[in-house]
């Protein structure tokens, strides 16, 4: 049954608003692409290039399947476009990981060091405890040349193979087979069942400082490295190799380099950081990586079995680096508990001025969206002439991301509610809430700056714009030793240079691989966004004043969006300007353009949309060739309003999950891959429901006035008269019906339609669209608070028997595993931040720190576990296996740090020295 229509008192409507919605016959095959009139004065043609999809474009607000076994492809595919290969491991070394020759010199002895990895081995896991027992120290080896050091000083490597971060709910759990911590997070990640084996423990990528991921055969290699008599290196293929797409391993493959990127990413985006390091092992052989927001860097292939001194050097030099060379955003810090109290206070005030709190979980439910006990940071922001009379550095406090990013690489913004705690002249705490947006912008011919674009629309009196209240610059401290900031920037495009002969499928990745500026922008509406819509009344009004926006920003500012959706529309509610009603705002113009031909260079890049909402005609890359135009930016805002509608207000049909899927699927989702490189057409099917709304009508609306303003929308979009589709039409339209039905549309009867129908959806949709909140980013040194380990604070990790990823139904042990965990105390001997001073200067870890030995495990070795935490390594007696988080049956002899220890970190190992510097090759050594 089609929608009522209804008649509106509107010239440039009459005619198009006098009849009810009708299908097209077989015979009628108006072609969408013909119909839609192309743009005259409204529009000036700018550039046309494809779009491309990753995780992030296409899942967040994507129904495709958030498994592992679907999710792993998707993201194996996107970073084959911006995986640079294969490095040189000495280069590696050498350019990622700079220490002295002091450090080098004082590293332990690598001969034989990973000898128990053997090609007969028939499980992972034989190679699990391989590279445990080689990496962590081992000091009480009854064969005295075998014993040696911690590989990585100050961290603990530990098997979490079996006990997945499920802290990502259904979007996916992720569990590395070794997790790389430093020794004051130990006590987050123990696991206490008495059968644990040596080192295990729960993988938490908030606490990550490097990951391996292993499997058993050397054919399981990720990477295939070209010949030395190949030809050409820059037409060779490096991900995957050249093995077809048809072969059944390829498949297995491409799922393996899926993990390896969903693993980098969730250390990315649950950490403040501008990179991290990885290692991909393979049976014998080893390949380094460094992940950033531009792509990935991976090495050659190391056999590592018969020649470790490189891994063993990775690891020694990587435990020397400062925490910045780790990859650590040292702009980001841990709040004092007095800031963290501040920004509850302020966070739970500003939620109060936004929505009805007269429910105490409403409010509860809406603080833990934004704060998350014990994990609350300090953003320093950029230094501009508005703060340039501070003496100190102007921080905001952040806890728990509004969004975070799906993918690695690309813009991967954050955006936070944030509180200055800067107090006011009189001395006064500033409780105010802003929008913070932290993200990789791009920097290049046509690059535009967000916070310069607001401001001239802002001068352009655009309405429904937000004011900019800073913006700038990420700095980071020179690598060069000199006190000098420098804006932090990713590198990967310098290896787009000819100069560097060893990068493989140069050709393709250059198109991908854009030089990227961390960028900080801060706001002043700190709304909700528009999937927390109250009901119909408020998804009408917020997305017309969202529409006035784009609509005046072309009309006074001839300037484009490009980049609708959900997210990009906040409401708000003006404590200077309070209504009955918030407003929507439209945020995110990093991917507008202009439309008067001279700064639409920009376009030269391939803009990343959100899929669901980009117009029809944009999403085939199989038609004609259109310039984007404002009408595209009109239809993606009534995709906006359908998408939400049916996520957001209630219908009586459809009534299965099914059902519901299969149409959100098909409407939002469709999509075929047209060339390599993860390039994709679609389009089809929203242009068939423009002309019969063969999905769209499948939906029988509880509200008839919203089935009505779709149905007269959609055809004003595949009217044969090209007037009723222009910028004028629809903003007379949507204001007309809002006038005359404002009083007849509900307020209040928003629901939650992924909940509605219950767990089918967990593995469809991501956490944006469940309204679950995201993990707190942690900051270097977070977590200072320790808690008791009998506190009912401490959330303990799930358990698993599985070796395969634990899915869906994890989320609900989950949802507890990190959110009440305080802080390790600061005066637990923690790490300190290191200075870029040589490592030789570097201060020795705390004297307070515990040695904790392993008895003999029958095979002549035994192991030694540093922890600065008071001793929380304790080896269990029991079958002779060492257990993290056990309390019971250790060997424990408590004293100062040792001398060996102290020395090699400074420099001058005397108890267990290596080999000289003559008798033992270092990466300089094996410089190609």
């Amino acid at each position: 049954m089609d929608p009522p229509s209804v008649s509106i008192s509107c010239d440039l409507m009459t005619d198009a608003l006098a009849h009810t919605p009708r299908k097209l016959s077989s015979t009628q095959t108006t072609d969408y692409y013909e119909v839609l009139r192309k743009p005259e004065k409204f529009t000036t043609p700018i550039p046309t290039v494809y779009l491309y999809s990753n995780e992030n474009s296409a899942q967040r607000y994507g129904f495709g399947s958030k498994l592992a076994k679907e999710r792993y492809p998707r993201l194996a595919e996107a970073s084959a476009r911006v995986t640079v290969g294969p490095m040189p491991p000495a280069d590696f070394l050498e350019k990622f990981l700079p220490v002295s020759d002091e450090v080098l010199q004082a590293m332990p002895r690598s001969q034989n060091a990973f000898r128990d990895i053997k090609a007969s081995n028939k499980k992972e896991s034989h190679i699990y405890q391989a590279l445990l027992w080689a990496l962590n120290a081992d000091t009480s080896n009854k064969t005295r040349w075998l014993r040696h050091e911690a590989r990585c000083p100050g961290f603990v490597f530990c098997d979490t193979s079996e006990h997945p971060d499920e802290s990502g709910g259904s979007v996916g759990s992720v569990k590395p087979d070794i997790i790389c911590y430093p020794d004051q997070y130990l006590p987050f990640v123990e696991v206490t069942k008495s059968s644990a084996r040596p080192w295990e423990a729960t993988a938490n990528m908030s606490f990550a400082a490097t990951f391996i991921e292993v499997k058993r055969k050397r054919t399981d290699d990720l990477y295939h490295d070209p010949s030395d008599h190949d030809p050409d290196k820059g037409e060779y293929k490096f991900v995957l190799g050249s093995r077809s797409s048809l072969d059944t391993k390829y498949a297995k493959l491409k799922e393996y380099l899926g993990q390896n990127v969903a693993y980098a990413t969730e250390c990315l985006s649950r950490q403040h950081r501008r990179f991290c390091y990885s290692v991909s092992v393979s049976g014998n052989r080893a390949r380094l990586m460094r992940w950033d927001r531009a792509g990935v860097v991976v090495t050659e292939a190391i056999d590592f079995v018969d020649d470790p001194q490189l891994l063993c050097e990775f690891f020694w030099r990587f435990a020397h680096l400062s925490d910045e060379e780790r990859g650590y955003d040292m702009s980001v810090e841990p709040a004092s508990e007095e800031e963290e109290t501040l920004f509850k206070d302020a966070i739970t005030a500003h939620i109060r001025t936004q929505i009805d709190c007269s429910d105490s979980e409403v409010l509860s439910r809406c603080l833990d969206t934004h704060y998350m006990p014990g994990f609350v940071s300090a953003v320093h922001l950029p230094h501009d002439a508005a703060h340039s009379q501070s003496s100190s550095p102007r921080r905001l406090l952040v806890s728990r991301p509004v969004n975070s990013p799906l993918s690695f690489s690309g813009r991967c913004t954050r955006v936070y509610w944030a509180v200055d705690p800067t107090p006011d002249t009189n001395r006064k705490r500033n409780m105010k809430v802003v929008l913070l947006k932290d993200t990789w912008r791009l920097e290049g011919r046509g690059a535009e700056i967000e916070g310069n674009v607001l401001r001239m629309l802002r001068e352009a009196k655009v309405r429904n714009i937000p004011s900019v209240l800073c913006d700038g610059d990420v700095l980071i401290k020179s690598t060069s030793g000199s006190d000098v900031s420098v804006v932090d920037r990713t590198i990967m495009h310098q290896y787009m240079d000819p100069r560097y002969t060893w990068v493989s499928h140069r050709r393709v990745v250059r198109a991908d691989i854009l030089k990227r500026v961390h960028y900080r922008l801060v706001l002043d509406i700190a709304g909700f966004d528009l999937l927390s819509l109250s009901g119909t009344h408020e998804l009408l009004h917020s997305t017309y004043d969202a529409l006035q926006a784009l609509l005046d920003a072309h009309r006074l500012s001839s300037r484009l969006h490009r980049d609708v959706h959900p997210g990009n529309i906040i409401l708000y509610k003006s404590s200077e300007a309070p209504s009955s009603r918030r407003t929507g705002y439209l945020i995110d113009w990093d991917l507008s353009c202009t439309t008067d031909g001279t700064q639409n260079v920009r376009d030269v890049y391939r803009p990343s949309f959100q899929w669901q909402f980009v117009a029809a005609s944009l999403l085939d890359v199989t038609a004609a060739k259109q310039p984007h135009s404002i009408l595209h930016d009109m239809e993606s805002m009534f995709w906006v309003v359908i998408y939400c509608g049916m996520t957001r207000l209630p219908f009586t049909r459809p009534t299965t999950a099914e059902e519901f899927i299969f149409i959100m699927n098909s409407l939002f989702d469709s999509s075929t891959p047209y060339q390599p490189g993860q390039v994709v057409t679609g389009g089809d099917s929203k242009a068939k429901n423009l002309l019969d709304q063969r999905h769209i009508s499948r939906f029988v609306w509880k509200c008839s006035h919203f089935a009505t303003w779709i149905s007269n929308l959609c055809r004003m979009q595949h009217s044969e008269r090209a007037t009723e589709w222009t910028p004028e039409a629809l903003d007379a339209y949507w204001q007309n019906f809002l006038n005359t039905f404002d009083n007849q549309l509900p307020l209040n009867d928003g629901m939650d339609n992924i909940k509605k129908f219950g767990d089918v959806l967990s593995s469809h949709v991501a956490d944006n669209l469940k309204g679950s909140a995201k993990q707190a980013t942690t900051a270097v040194h977070s977590g200072r608070k320790r808690p008791h380990p009998s506190s009912p604070e401490v959330a303990r990790p799930a358990e698993s028997s599985s070796d395969s990823e634990t899915e869906t139904n994890s989320s609900v042990r989950a949802s507890t595993s990190m959110a009440k965990v305080r802080r390790v105390s600061s005066t637990s001997g923690g790490r300190s931040h290191r200075s870029h001073a040589s490592s030789a200067t570097r201060p020795p870890p705390s004297a307070t720190s515990t040695v904790l030995t392993a008895p003999d495990n029958g095979r002549g070795r035994g192991s030694t576990l540093r922890s600065k935490s008071g001793g929380f390594l304790t080896p269990s007696t029991a079958k002779g296996k060492s257990t993290v988080g056990s309390r019971s049956g250790a060997s424990v002899r408590s004293a100062t740090t040792s001398h060996s220890h102290q020395s090699a970190r400074n420099g001058n190992s005397e108890s267990s020295p290596g080999p000289s510097k003559q008798d033992r090759p270092s990466a300089k050594g094996k410089r190609r």
